[in-house]
Parts: C-alpha cells; structure tokens; sequence
C-alpha cells in the first residue's frame, strides 16, 4: 500500500509540475536565474519571499532535487492546495508549535540529497511589498537538520492575487526566480540571525532591481 501511495504521489507531481510548466510557457513568462548557483549534490534549505501560491510549485521546479516544502496546518482546508502539498510531500507545521516530529520524518529525503522549502514570511504578500521574516520556523528547522541555505528572491506573482489582476496581468506578466545566495549550514544561533538578518535585503534588493 505504501508503495502504491509513492507511485501516486509520484506521478500526481509529475502532473503538476508538468502543467505549470506548460502554463508558464504558453500564457505567464516564467525565468529561473542563478541556478549555477546551487550545489550540484547534498540537501539544501530553499528560503525565499512569499507573493502567491506559485511559489512553492515554481521553486519546486527551479530545485534539481527532490523537494518538500513546509506548509501551514490550514491548507489542508482547501481542496487545491490540500492536492498540492500531497503531491509535493509538504510538511505541515503548527504556528508557534515547537514539535519536530514532521521535521524528523523529513530526515529521510534529506538524507538522500533532498531539499525543503520554507518562506519566512509565514504568509502570502499580496501586494508584492516584502514582509517580516519570522525567525521561530527558519531555527526550528535548522535546528533539527543543519543545512546551508540558498536564498532566493521571487516576483510576479502577487500580480495574479485576484480576478482583477489576472485579467489585466495574465498576457504581459512575468514570474523571476532567482538564487542570491548559498550560506554554509549555520551552526548556532548567532549564524542563523545573520542568515535572517541578510536575507530579506538581498532580496529587496533583487526586487527594487526588477521593478524599476
């Protein structure tokens, strides 16, 4: 029975990724920059702005490895995203919870050279303007799997955050994600501060250079 679920699994990603693929292609211009960046083996921490619910599926597909994603506890309410995190093995966390346990089972992939995903944000910035980033999930995960970190910057899709937008942005948008920058895996606090720390202005940085 497991296997079967893995073959499911499997394939519902290839679907998935398959269709955005091919949507980003026809319709909403998608470019991946700096992917010269990213080591060519061992398990990485993808961490990045949040603008639409593309994220994760695209930097899915910029990542040359297997990866999960961390996801709040409330997408299993919507029908789409629930099929979204199945398909990509999201790992669902609890806001201000300190249990590991779904970290742990993600110990498994990362062994074999995956990777995880996680938007420091907490939550989708409609309006493309950067936000806050949350310091308690970044060290949680840190803490328990040690991995460098490639900081990435993405835009473009807040312009789609509503019927209005789409109508007007769907033929001329664009989506850009880029790698900034690999840090080595942070062995204390003091490091993952620095991480957080600098994160957020490479990618304002990145973001100012797009829009203007």
């Amino acid at each position: 029975m497991s296997k079967l679920n893995d073959l499911w699994k499997a394939f519902s990603r290839v679907i998935v990724t398959n269709s955005i693929r091919l949507y980003c292609k026809i319709v909403y211009r998608y470019k991946v920059i700096g992917k010269e960046n990213i080591p060519k083996s061992g398990s990485l921490i993808f961490c990045g702005n949040h603008t639409s619910y593309l994220d994760g599926p695209l930097i899915i597909i910029t990542s040359p490895r297997f990866m999960r994603f961390m996801a709040k506890q409330e997408l299993r309410k919507s029908l789409l995203f629930r099929y979204l995190c199945y398909a990509y093995n999201a790992i669902y966390v609890k806001r201000d919870s300190k249990d590991i346990g779904p970290l742990k089972e993600a110990l498994k992939e990362l062994k074999s050279g995956g990777c995880i995903g996680i938007f420091p944000e907490g939550t989708r910035s409609k309006s493309g303007k950067l936000g806050q980033f949350y310091s308690a999930g970044f060290r949680r995960l840190e803490e328990t799997v040690r991995l460098p970190v490639a900081v990435c910057a993405v835009d473009g899709g807040w312009r789609l955050s509503d019927v209005k937008r789409i109508m007007a942005n769907l033929k001329k948008g664009a989506y850009y994600v880029k790698v900034l920058k690999v840090y080595d895996a942070p062995l204390n606090r003091e490091e993952e501060k620095k991480i957080l720390e600098e994160a957020p202005i490479l990618i304002q940085k990145q973001l100012d250079e797009w829009r203007s």
